[in-house]
């Protein structure tokens, strides 16, 4: 069971000032690509699409935790940073991380000041890895976390990467199972740098959902970012549906149940991910399992045993990596513990 965000986090009061940095995490195909490019609407804003920037970064001092291959030993790479930090740097590895974050401010901030603009966007859906990392090595950042129904985001992985080629399902094996508990837990964690926006509540209401985004990350709230035009096409991010539609659209909502009625396979594979989440996981990212059970039953095909299990291509449960996400909780305590409790404020 994870454990609770109570029980590591503090009240914290509200954070005040502009941020010039904002990161956008999220499992793929969530719809980050359309929350990008609506605030990237606003005009002290530059967007900078997917960088992936912080992620190797990250993994050139974490390899062994997150377990990224190498081209050499990441447990030895780690050990030896470490030695090296304790014997030889006043401030053992935060003197590492410290030179990190100098070295990260100053490339994001040659972007943004080339753009002439106040914030710059990472949207970096795969930055869901390293949230507590990002946090502790980075005081002048805001994280947007963006959730959407799992299934609703499995169901457009099939559609979108899949297309029957079912083994290769195993490719997002840690987009569909490690992801949705990080988010769970840094949702919970009550850091005054993060923010929680679901993908429903983005299309259903995104006038109001967006007013506060630009207002959490320091901008003065303009309207219409809703309606966002012909969008920018990107080397990453959404490959189509952005550009089907001009304004944010509510009916993707339930595009999941449709296709699971449409397609015995589809069906059977949906079904499969929510009880390898769970109703715990689901509950805790805001999704009524009885409800999407039931969702799934109404349109339920005749024939479903078509293909086999969904645990045949994610072979691990995704509770294992619920009990293995209790060390990210407490490196997340421990980076919120070492933060200074004055608000930051944007540099001049």
């Amino acid at each position: 069971m994870m454990q609770e965000a109570s029980d590591i986090h503090p009240n914290v009061e509200p954070m005040q000032g502009p941020c010039p940095l904002a990161l956008i995490a999220s499992q793929p195909r969530a719809g980050s690509t359309l929350l990008q490019t609506m605030l990237g609407k606003h005009p002290d804003v530059v967007s900078a699409g997917e960088t992936w920037l912080l992620l190797p970064l990250v993994y050139a001092l974490e390899s062994r935790t997150h377990g990224h291959p190498m081209p050499f030993d990441g447990e030895l790479a780690d050990q030896a940073v470490d030695d090296f930090a304790k014997s030889m740097l006043p401030g053992g590895r935060r003197s590492i991380e410290r030179a990190m974050a100098t070295m990260v401010n100053g490339i994001f901030d040659q972007a943004r000041n080339a753009a002439g603009q106040k914030i710059l966007i990472d949207k970096t859906p795969r930055y869901y890895r390293i949230i507590d990392e990002i946090l502790r090595i980075l005081d002048d950042v805001r994280m947007v976390l963006l959730i959407r129904n799992p299934l609703a985001v499995f169901s457009s992985i099939l559609d979108t990467w899949i297309r029957g080629n079912w083994p290769y399902i195993a490719v997002h094996r840690d987009d569909l199972l490690m992801a949705p508990v990080h988010l769970a837990v840094a949702s919970e964690c009550g850091d005054q740098r993060l923010r929680t926006v679901r993908y429903e509540d983005l299309t259903a209401d995104p006038d109001s959902v967006l007013a506060d985004l630009q207002r959490f990350l320091g901008l003065q709230p303009t309207g219409g970012l809703a309606d966002y035009g012909e969008a920018t096409q990107r080397r990453f991010g959404d490959p189509k549906g952005i550009g089907l539609h001009r304004s944010a659209n509510a009916q993707s909502i339930d595009k999941w149940v449709c296709r699971a009625g449409q397609d015995p396979v589809h069906w059977r594979m949906l079904d499969d991910y929510r009880q390898m989440l769970g109703s715990e996981l689901l509950n805790r990212l805001g999704y009524d399992d009885r409800q999407l059970a039931d969702q799934l039953a109404q349109v339920r095909p005749k024939a479903v045993g078509l293909v086999p299990p969904l645990t045949t291509f994610l072979r691990s449960p995704v509770r294992s990596k619920m009990r293995r996400s209790l060390k990210s909780r407490i490196r997340l305590a421990q980076a919120i513990s070492q933060r200074p409790t004055t608000p930051l404020t944007k540099s001049a």
